[in-house]
């Protein structure tokens, strides 16, 4: 969690002068599992990008976040969840940095994030809070 709070959450904050993800995010991640291995996922990816550190360890983080995911987002309270909104987001960027080396951007996880703004389109623009910076 180090990691993605100290070098990857302010990515996501650029334009967020509250920081959700740097401030929220983390905390909402000891709570929702998706979330918590959506983080690790994308931590450990970025890390074996710019350090020795095994890639099949944010493969294991990945299937885990996808095993735990894919029952909870077919609940319609899952919809409108901002944590699993969030989760999607990081498997998002997850994705955009496996980019150069597949070649290809199958844009899975943009495709679920659209299906929650869908979902949420009336309010998602002036919901306020992580939902926003989500967003």
């Amino acid at each position: 969690m180090h990691h993605y709070v100290q070098e990857l959450a302010s990515w996501f904050d650029v334009l967020d002068p509250a920081q959700h993800f740097a401030r929220v995010v983390p905390h909402r991640a000891a709570q929702c599992v998706p979330l918590q291995q959506a983080i690790f996922a994308l931590s450990a990816r970025h890390l074996s990008r710019i350090s020795d550190m095994n890639p099949y360890i944010s493969d294991q983080y990945f299937k885990r976040c996808i095993d735990v995911l894919m029952p909870v987002i077919n609940e319609t309270q899952a919809i409108i969840e901002e944590d699993i909104l969030c989760a999607m987001v990081c498997l998002r960027l997850l994705e955009e940095l496996d980019v150069p080396l597949s070649g290809c951007d199958n844009q899975r996880h943009l495709k679920g994030i659209q299906v929650l703004v869908n979902a949420q389109a009336r309010s998602a623009a002036t919901a306020g809070g992580l939902f926003q910076a989500a967003f």
